[in-house]
């Protein structure tokens, strides 16, 4: 039997105002977030799309575990920005995460992380304890690429 998902959902107010949203929401789509966590995003389009497909690459001490996955929604409108993925066979994770940036009516500009995963391989459930602390640590790191992404100008 499967272990049941856990569900998380993590947010951070990253700015405000249309340049701050323009600048994450290019980071976003463009793998952005993935790369500024010290993912290595591999196969993957430049701009993400509906039905894209990608691996991220996480290194661990002396191994690189390659993470398939595939666009399965993309929003790109004036006020939110952002795609979710789910895990292709081969990922150490069964589930899916999103990635969004909103543009609130009172210009505050914020990124949300949700997902569910489970350990998706017999050794990421072998290791669940260590793989949930490095999910946890992936996930700081997204955070703050997303508050340096908002408030960084575009050289």
């Amino acid at each position: 039997m499967a272990p049941a998902f856990r569900e998380f959902e993590r947010s951070v107010v990253v700015g405000s105002g249309t340049a701050d949203f323009e600048r994450l929401r290019e980071h976003i789509l463009c793998w952005g977030i993935q790369r500024g966590a010290g993912l290595e995003v591999r196969d993957a389009p430049a701009r993400i799309h509906v039905g894209a497909t990608a691996a991220l690459v996480i290194q661990v001490g002396p191994m690189r575990i390659p993470a398939p996955l595939r666009v399965t929604e993309v929003w790109d409108e004036s006020y939110r920005a952002g795609f979710r993925y789910e895990t292709l066979p081969g990922h150490p994770e069964d589930g899916e995460e999103a990635f969004v940036a909103t543009l609130a009516a009172d210009d505050v500009v914020t990124f949300t992380l949700q997902g569910r995963s489970r350990p998706g391989r017999w050794w990421s459930r072998l290791g669940a304890g260590y793989a949930r602390g490095l999910q946890e640590r992936v996930t700081e790191r997204y955070l703050a690429t997303a508050v340096m992404a908002a408030r960084s100008p575009v050289a």
